[in-house]
């Protein structure tokens, strides 16, 4: 279930352009950012990342893409001192066998200080503040994540449910209505 939901992510395209020089590359690989997304100067950028059309980030935000891409998707929002990260040099982690790519999707929001690691977090999901979620971990589409929510390496949180704690549980529901 984890590698389809990061292959289903994985096969878009969103258009960019080069990023400023202010903004480091990873070899060949550059960093890719939409001419209408909001970064601020304070923001460092790293490696292969592509930060799509409409894209939000807050102050301070860190995106460190080593040879696995970092990609934020169209109308995502970061919070300020955010830390996004891709690791590994296989595109596949050898310990998990999933993807070591991180992905945001379209208008996924991303509380302040959270810590992203070679995860997948799908369209319309919401973590809150001092969220961690680790390696190859999925956090489904709609999803919602109470601040200082810490999701272990290979978890599934399932679209449209609610979890909290440390490490995540799932609390209840979003067709339960209780938000």
């Amino acid at each position: 279930m984890l590698k389809s939901a990061a292959s289903r992510l994985a096969g878009e395209v969103a258009s960019a352009t080069a990023a400023p020089a202010r903004f480091k590359t990873a070899g060949l690989t550059p960093v890719l950012v939409d001419a209408s997304a909001h970064v601020p100067g304070s923001c460092v950028i790293t490696g292969n990342a592509l930060v799509s059309a409409n894209v939000t980030l807050g102050e301070r935000v860190v995106i460190k893409a080593a040879t696995q891409r970092v990609e934020l998707r169209p109308f995502a929002s970061i919070g300020e001192s955010a830390v996004l990260s891709a690791a590994g040099p296989h595109a596949y982690s050898p310990e998990t066998g999933l993807p070591n790519a991180l992905v945001v999707g379209s208008k996924a929001v991303v509380g302040k200080r959270a810590v992203l690691s070679s995860c997948v977090i799908e369209e319309g999901a919401v973590l809150g503040d001092d969220v961690v979620v680790e390696e190859g971990s999925v956090v489904g589409k709609g999803a919602l994540l109470d601040a200082g929510t810490v999701v272990p390496r290979a978890r599934y949180v399932p679209a449209g449910e609610h979890w909290g704690g440390a490490p995540a549980k799932f609390l209840v529901s979003a067709s339960a209505g209780h938000h």
